[in-house]
């Protein structure tokens, strides 16, 4: 029996999460965690995070990531896991952030000797202890500066495949060398070319899916831009090393890695991604399907043929972004995110069903589908896709609006079906605009998240996208599975098929779209960008009203 292990890891705001796969089945095997709130107060972090005075820069310690990978690695010892049975190690970070490493670092990375922690010798490695992180909005001038030299924010989107948000790489990298960072740094890397660092002991290479999470690479090129780059700053390129493809195997691990804690100096270690790329990997997304989670947030991410979107997709605003696929070299993978999620739908189960999820699924099922054609949009906070929406807005069967501020007259069960209905809409809306295409032979929408696990919102779900619905509740840690997984197909090669040959997950349940809320569900697609267009017109009447 072949006992070794795809070691996986994810490097994500709050923990670092590690995870043992099977190097032939697939199957878990172990997982592990260390939240770094709990493990390391000493860094004094909220939510893994730094929030400085101004309320907009955010950081985290880059030395705690170092700490709290000594300590995961003691964890795991402790358990019983033997390294040594690792035949390959791949990870995902939290994307957009960056590493500055300081002149000289290499070499201490490069020499670290194995009866010490590796947090204790590197501690003087990084020319600036805070890594901005993709949470930071201070950014805001530096990403005007980038969107006017790119030509505005459109050309800058169909170059990088996103305009240029706080969060991207690109603008923070201005503000650093304006800060004097980049002066005595040696090496830029994102979190996870970081973390992948710390593995191979030396600088590891940023792979192409976490790269386009930067506004510097061509998504069509997969390379960097040298006018972007050189815009950031001269002689970007060389401080941010090549970009490679994902799967790509970069060495072997560390000797300080094999002495200290007994991995086989044959073990591999791939690029790491990022945690988006490394999901889609987690969920074995295939081509043409679609991944929903639903959290307080609810992100849509697709894995579309071709390195940009496919021909006839177009983004639906400038909220959307597409980035490069981990799993091949020939794929891209669109996301879209609606902000208005969880919260939305407590806000109504609070103010409808007396906070009482159990009322709320009554509601629920004593309305049809299609709620009899009425439609409700419910923008709390200001939505990403449509960019700006603000406000709740109740239209009629015959497409009118309700007044200002009115509730539907058919009462409470009509609120809490218009809730679910326009925001399965929505994603189904805002997917067909990236290559989603509902009903196609193989389509699936694969579901996580909170909100999945409720049967009621998954038949919704089903019926609205018209497309089955697969609902994997056992997908917690899907980015740092998805990474052990990545690294296990590198090890088979670059023509091997790893993750479509995998089994489907066991714990799950499939929605199948019911034909007799078909017709009802095909008049609300056909609306609903009308209805989109109206609520957008009600609330510039609104604020020109209040001005």
């Amino acid at each position: 029996m072949d006992k070794r292990f795809a070691l996986g890891w994810d490097f994500s705001t709050q923990q670092v999460k590690a995870i043992g796969v099977g190097l032939t089945t697939g199957e878990i095997l172990f997982e592990e965690f260390l939240k770094f709130d709990e493990a390391l107060p000493h860094y004094k972090t909220k939510g893994g995070v730094r929030v400085h005075p101004d309320g907009a820069t955010i950081t985290s310690p880059t030395l705690m990531w170092v700490e709290a990978l000594d300590r995961l690695l003691a964890q795991l010892k402790a358990r019983g896991v033997e390294f040594g049975q690792a035949a390959v190690i791949c990870g995902s970070g939290q994307q957009h952030g960056s590493v500055y490493w300081r002149t000289g670092a290499r070499d201490t990375l490069r020499q670290l000797k194995p009866e010490l922690p590796m947090a204790e010798q590197l501690a003087a490695c990084f020319s600036t202890a805070d890594s901005p992180v993709w949470m930071d909005s201070s950014t805001g001038e530096q990403c005007a500066q980038l969107e006017a030299f790119a030509g505005g924010p459109e050309a800058l989107a169909a170059l990088t495949g996103a305009r240029a948000f706080h969060r991207y790489t690109a603008a923070q990298l201005i503000k650093q060398r304006l800060a004097g960072t980049l002066a005595d740094t040696e090496r830029v890397s994102l979190v996870s070319s970081f973390a992948a660092s710390l593995f191979l002991g030396d600088y590891a290479s940023i792979d192409e899916a976490d790269g386009s999470g930067m506004n510097l690479m061509s998504l069509a090129e997969r390379a960097w831009v040298p006018r972007l780059c050189d815009f950031v700053q001269p002689g970007l390129e060389s401080l941010l090393g090549p970009i490679v493809p994902g799967r790509t195997i970069l060495g072997r691990v560390s000797a300080y890695l094999s002495a200290r804690w007994g991995f086989s100096p044959d073990c591999r270690v791939a690029a790491f991604t990022g945690d988006n790329p490394a999901t889609l990997a987690g969920l074995r997304l295939q081509p043409g399907c679609l991944a929903v989670t639903l959290g307080s947030s609810s992100c849509a991410l697709l894995r579309s043929p071709g390195r940009c979107l496919p021909a006839g997709a177009a983004l639906p605003s400038l909220g959307c972004v597409v980035m490069a696929c981990a799993v091949d070299t020939e794929s891209c993978m669109p996301i879209v995110v609606l902000k208005n999620g969880a919260l939305t739908r407590e806000a109504i189960r609070d103010r409808f069903a007396g906070g009482s999820w159990a009322e709320f699924d009554r509601l629920l099922d004593s309305r049809p589908p299609g709620n009899g054609g009425l439609v409700g949009l419910y923008f709390d906070s200001p939505e990403i896709v449509p960019e700006g929406a603000l406000g709740r807005y109740r239209f009629g069967a015959d497409g009118e609006p309700l007044p200002d501020g009115a509730d539907f007259v058919e009462g409470p069960a009509a609120e809490a079906r218009a809730c679910l209905e326009s925001h399965a809409m929505s994603l189904r809306l805002f997917a067909e605009s990236l290559g989603f295409r509902p009903g196609e032979p193989g389509a699936r929408v694969l579901a996580t998240g909170g909100a999945s696990a409720n049967p009621r919102v998954a038949q919704v779900l089903a019926d609205a996208l018209a497309t089955p619905v697969i609902v994997q509740p056992g997908l917690g840690n899907s980015a740092a599975l998805g990474a052990a997984l990545l690294g296990a197909s590198a090890l088979a090669g670059p023509s091997a098929d790893f993750l479509a040959s995998l089994p489907p997950e066991v714990e799950s349940r499939t929605f199948e779209p019911r034909p007799e809320a078909a017709p009802a569900y095909r008049s609300m697609r056909d609306r609903f960008p009308g209805l989109l267009a109206r609520a957008a017109e009600l609330q510039a009447a609104r604020l020109g009203g209040s001005a």
